[in-house]
């Protein structure tokens, strides 16, 4: 046993030796087994990997996978929720001041422009879907975005901006506006950007009126 004492009490607390050791261990073991399957999920695609090369590239044995994975799709399904939490947490990062329908509007501009990054494109519009169906893929999708997309519409209704709206109804337009927004960036590139965020921007105003 290892013993160390609280400032706050000065009473003593047992610890088990090597478990901080063992956790730390099979956290490594986690991240080495999700950081193969990615690598290989962006190289090979969803369907031509196989758990034998995500455990030979992770040096992993089957067993230790199947104490964190049931299968490669919720290893999948792990690095879906992963790309689409950071995607919206970064854009909220982007909105943290002014009016709120203002931050809207720079939060899904700065979403969009998370898809530049080519991984987590492929990720979010086409791995996901693939490997995981569209329902489910939209499920944790929706259940981000809207959520996020509510409590901003939520405070602008309490604040005056949008008088008469309805934050849930108003959140799931922009989601799926959003949706095709991203999906014509990956059929078109960039070139159609400008366009795009003018659209995004028109619709946002009108919420308020």
């Amino acid at each position: 046993m290892v013993y160390f004492v609280t400032q706050k009490n000065a009473s003593v607390k047992h610890a088990p030796v090597g478990e901080g050791r063992q956790a730390a261990k099979r956290a490594a073991t986690r991240a080495r087994l999700l950081g193969a399957a990615r690598d290989l999920f962006l190289t090979e695609g969803y369907e031509a990997t196989t758990t034998r090369a995500i455990l030979d590239r992770a040096g992993s044995s089957k067993g230790a996978m199947y104490h964190h994975f049931a299968s490669k799709a919720e290893m999948l399904e792990h690095l879906f929720r992963d790309a689409s939490l950071t995607a919206i947490r970064n854009a909220g990062a982007a909105a943290v001041e002014g009016r709120h329908l203002e931050r809207l509007n720079r939060a899904a501009l700065a979403w969009l422009a998370e898809l530049k990054d080519p991984a987590t494109r492929r990720i979010l519009l086409e791995l996901g879907p693939e490997g995981l169906g569209w329902r489910r893929a939209k499920e944790i999708e929706d259940g981000h975005s809207i959520r996020a997309l509510t409590a901003i519409l939520t405070e602008a209704v309490a604040a005056g901006e949008a008088p008469g709206v309805d934050p849930r109804l108003a959140a799931r337009m922009i989601n799926a506006l959003m949706t095709e927004a991203a999906f014509l960036l990956a059929e078109g590139g960039q070139a159609a950007l400008p366009e795009i965020e003018t659209r995004i921007a028109a619709f946002i105003t009108s919420i308020a009126y």
